[in-house]
């Protein structure tokens, strides 16, 4: 007579890592003091088995985080007579505080540079020649030109005029 029986495969509790802490540095990966960053427990007398897997947060973002265990399998001799059970754990990444420097030009409120002023009698001799109308300007009456963004300058000369300020 021949028996059969099944066998239940034993379990493998693989446990993630509490209270692992560390400032922000943009991934997700456990400091270093967290070693792997999961325990292991369950496997019986000399069953040569290992777990392989990685630990890490659920998040790269700083805040209370899950400790996660990602890609576990068993490996080894006996590996085929287990199963893992996989418990999360948590940690916190922390933000990160700005420098002095960078809090306070925060709240800097833009102001655009003012409009340059250029020499109006150097300004009228660089443009009479291709410019329509400002060759008629008398130079004493005109202490200095503001160029305006709307001036655009191109082989034929200016396209649009620019503002001429008086005394």
């Amino acid at each position: 007579a021949t028996a059969s029986a099944d066998i239940t495969p034993a379990t493998i509790q693989v446990t993630a890592a509490n209270g692992i802490d560390k400032p922000y540095d943009a991934t997700t990966a456990l400091p270093a003091s967290a070693g792997r960053g999961f325990d292991v427990a369950g496997v019986i007398g000399n069953d040569v088995v290992a777990v392989s897997a990685v630990a890490a947060y659920d998040s790269a973002n700083p805040g209370s985080r899950i400790v996660e265990i990602i890609g576990a399998t068993a490996q080894g001799a006996d590996a085929g007579n287990y199963v893992l059970n996989l418990h999360q754990g948590t940690g916190t990444i922390a933000q990160l505080d700005l420098p002095a420097a960078v809090a306070t030009s925060i709240g800097r409120i833009y102001a655009p540079a003012p409009e340059p002023v250029v020499n109006a009698a150097a300004f009228i001799d660089a443009l009479a020649p291709t410019a329509a109308g400002i060759d008629a300007v008398d130079r004493e009456d005109v202490e200095s030109v503001a160029i305006s963004p709307l001036i655009s300058v191109d082989r034929g000369g200016l396209r649009k005029p620019a503002k001429a300020g008086g005394r």
